[in-house]
């Protein structure tokens, strides 16, 4: 990730600082940090001395996040901390429970002995300012997606709370789910005859035939 940070600031240099930009000017590298190094693959690793890892992906199914969780899972002195949330049937989400042992890649099982911290971050919006788009936009359907269940489920049953169900629908389906959706609209019809002789009323019964012109 760091290298992939890296290579976003050298294409966007422009946007960098004064101090940024001179050092790329005259050949020096600001991207050259004593503590921060990238790791091409868990070959080249070394885990003799601490050191903070951030790896991918977050959810823990595969890739390097899970090959170094199974490797230092089972001892004390290691800590894995989770930013954001965890989708359900996961080894991240599994986690969160915290077990006394999972079952490794391979099949084998392992002792969980680290500690795990969980930290609330989410680049998306809040509830105040979901809500305050909702206000300004009127939708008719509301859909809750990517997230966990039960704080969509939340999220959604506070915000039916501020709104007629009639006028606004809270939707939190799961994965993979359909959803269906009504729009109704209004259609307006000319009349002749009797019936345009007088104004009707609000609810009224109309008993008319009803002819469409080119399926309109």
């Amino acid at each position: 990730r760091c290298a992939c940070s890296a290579w976003r600031c050298r294409t966007y240099i422009n946007m960098m600082n004064e101090n940024i930009r001179d050092a790329h000017a005259t050949g020096r590298n600001p991207w050259e940090f004593e503590f921060v190094r990238n790791l091409p693959s868990s070959a080249q690793f070394n885990d003799s001395q601490p050191m903070v890892v951030m790896a991918s992906p977050g959810m823990l199914q595969q890739g390097l996040s899970r090959e170094l969780f199974e490797l230092w899972c089972s001892d004390r002195r290691n800590g894995l901390v989770m930013p954001g949330y965890s989708v359900v049937g996961t080894l991240a989400n599994h986690l969160l429970s915290e077990p006394k042992e999972i079952q490794t890649s391979g099949g084998d099982w392992v002792a969980v002995n680290l500690t795990i911290t969980y930290v609330s971050f989410s680049a998306h919006s809040d509830f105040t300012q979901t809500s305050e788009f909702i206000s300004a936009t009127r939708p008719r359907h509301v859909i809750h997606v990517h997230g966990g269940e039960e704080e969509m489920k939340r999220l959604a049953r506070a915000l039916a709370k501020q709104y007629n169900p009639k006028e606004v629908e809270f939707l939190t389906p799961q994965n993979c789910q359909p959803v269906q959706l009504r729009f109704p609209g209004e259609k307006i019809a000319r009349v002749v005859g009797s019936l345009a002789e007088e104004e009707p009323s609000d609810g009224a019964p109309l008993e008319a035939l009803l002819l469409l012109k080119e399926n309109k």
